[in-house]
């Protein structure tokens, strides 16, 4: 094997790593703190359990990946990572708690469908807030978003 072919590869893994790396924080970012933003009122204690669970997870990963690599770097990416997710979900649940808007799910009727209603930014469309909950009719779930759009 040629010199040269070693850095190819460790430049091709750098650039999966990275690619990889924008696909889970858009995954992470977008998805569950908004979530927990929105459904706050009635999720928050659970959700705090499941975030420092998972803050353990995470910590006994970072070590391992420390201990592994024999160097700091694990430590240094994993607590800028689990900083950040850990900011994210305090504020998420923060601002949920402290927010008048409706949630994504019906508490009272688990299988009836959200009513729609204003968003934070105070626009209102027809179909914002609109969620499939376990026994909707995803039919009624399209028809709502298609009316959004016009």
């Amino acid at each position: 094997m040629a010199i040269g072919d070693s850095n190819k590869r460790n430049r091709a893994i750098m650039v999966a790593v990275s690619a990889e790396m924008v696909y889970q924080l858009t995954g992470s970012n977008m998805s569950s703190p908004q979530t927990a933003e929105l459904n706050a009122g009635a999720r928050a204690p659970t959700l705090k359990k499941w975030v420092m669970l998972t803050n353990v997870e995470s910590l006994a990963w970072i070590l391992f990946l420390t201990i592994l690599d024999m160097s700091l770097w694990p430590i240094i990416g994993g607590l800028i990572a689990l900083g950040g997710m850990v900011w994210k979900y305090d504020y998420a649940i923060k601002c949920g708690l402290k927010s008048n808007a409706p949630a994504t799910e019906n508490y009272s009727n688990p299988g009836a469908p959200v009513q729609p209603g204003p968003i934070h930014d105070g626009q209102s469309p027809s179909s914002a807030r609109v969620g499939v909950t376990n026994n909707t009719d995803k039919s009624t779930y399209q028809t709502m978003r298609v009316r959004r759009f016009r």
